[in-house]
């Protein structure tokens, strides 16, 4: 995990970012006039990287007046826009690969590249603050919440353990690995998605033969 801030040359570091972009690229983003932040988002799509793009439509309808960014190019290529109305939705960030995050005062704009004075936080290789921001896009734009249960590592870790504990003789009982994959779920609390999937792993692991 890395942690970086940006005062200057901004754009630069977007458009590298979402170059790097290979399994997702998430943007909530006030507004977004800078034509070339979309036409970088827009290769990615057409590279077949999903693309998801959450604006706010305020009075002055910065973001979808005529002449501006052809989001619908975007939609044609298989992207996501959703536009939030009646109410502001300030945020400015974005995620990739569903763990890197950046975030700051940016907004995607001409003016913010040019004259403003902005900031921009670039954190790498954090999946669980790149959890936390995906769920608030999926809030924003009312779609299924693309961030993985942050407790199903954990679960999969512990019926590791479970399997080696059956192949060193540690469990003789035929229900012992039924009885021992309820207790990794009782003992951590997990969401019903991930008790579901460990109910299906439990019958697998059962019947593993002690070497």
């Amino acid at each position: 995990m890395h942690t970086e801030a940006f005062f200057t040359n901004i754009r630069a570091v977007l458009l590298r970012e979402i170059g790097l972009a290979r399994e997702s690229v998430h943007v909530a983003v006030a507004w977004f006039t800078d034509r070339q932040l979309f036409a970088a988002l827009l290769e990615r799509q057409r590279a077949g990287v999903p693309v998801a793009l959450c604006l706010t439509r305020d009075e002055k309808d910065i973001n979808l007046q005529p002449g501006g960014l052809p989001f619908a190019e975007l939609q044609a290529a298989g992207g996501r826009l959703t536009v939030v109305e009646g109410r502001l939705m300030h945020h400015k960030f974005c995620v990739i690969d569903g763990r890197d995050v950046l975030t700051g005062s940016y907004n995607w704009t001409n003016r913010a590249a040019d004259s403003n004075e902005e900031n921009l936080v670039l954190t790498t290789g954090d999946a669980e603050l790149a959890r936390h921001f995906l769920r608030e896009f999926a809030r924003l734009t009312g779609q299924p919440d693309p961030a993985p249960d942050a407790a199903l590592p954990r679960v999969l870790k512990r019926l590791g353990l479970i399997q080696s504990l059956l192949a060193l003789h540690e469990v003789f009982q035929p229900d012992a690995a039924g009885r021992l994959a309820a207790l990794v779920i009782a003992g951590i609390g997990v969401s019903n998605g991930v008790a579901s999937y460990l109910g299906q792993k439990r019958g697998s692991i059962a019947t593993l033969k002690v070497l």
